[in-house]
């Protein structure tokens, strides 16, 4: 499914995105749109060609894949058979210019040569619980706990009576 991302101005100067031609830098800015929340996507070159140039009907799968190609030898991205035996590809850097606050699950198989990259890293800067900081539990949580037998809720404190109240609950107990 596509998604919205980032591309960071240092891109522009990157060394290894120069060693590929035009044409494989717009298809590698597109694969970030179309790859998963951990920068995984199918390796078709008809179907990445059918998402990123629809329009550019001269830009064939042929094409796209001689830009994965050359993506490839540029290692921005790594082309892998998953345990289907289908071919899957990922971003390499990923984790670096790519930050998902709530990642979904993959449903793509991870790359065996960096499968280590593909876990989360913790984000610098950021407390864990327990240092004194507050956070606010996920809905994960929540419903985890909100199923525990041993969670139950707070009492709400009472609320003030209001005086229209006060003289009802006078009158009705003469």
């Amino acid at each position: 499914m596509p998604r919205i991302r980032t591309i960071k101005p240092e891109a522009f100067t990157s060394e290894s995105l120069a060693e590929v031609n035009v044409a494989a830098e717009r298809t590698f800015f597109g694969l970030l749109t179309q790859a998963d929340d951990h920068g995984r996507h199918r390796d078709n070159a008809a179907i990445i060609a059918g998402l990123l140039w629809p329009l550019r009907a001269e830009h064939t799968s042929v094409h796209v894949e001689d830009d994965l190609h050359q993506l490839a030898n540029a290692g921005l991205i790594c082309r892998y058979t998953g345990c289907d035996g289908r071919r899957y590809l990922h971003i390499v850097t990923w984790s670096e210019h790519q930050k998902i606050d709530k990642p979904s699950q993959s449903r793509l198989p991870s790359c065996p040569q960096h499968q280590a990259d593909t876990a989360r890293a913790p984000r610098v800067g950021r407390r864990s619980p327990g240092h004194g900081s507050r956070r606010h539990r996920t809905s994960r949580e929540v419903r985890s706990v909100a199923r525990s037998d041993t969670w139950t809720p707070r009492p709400s404190p009472p609320r003030p009576v209001s005086s229209k109240l006060r003289r009802m609950l006078i009158r009705s107990t003469r």
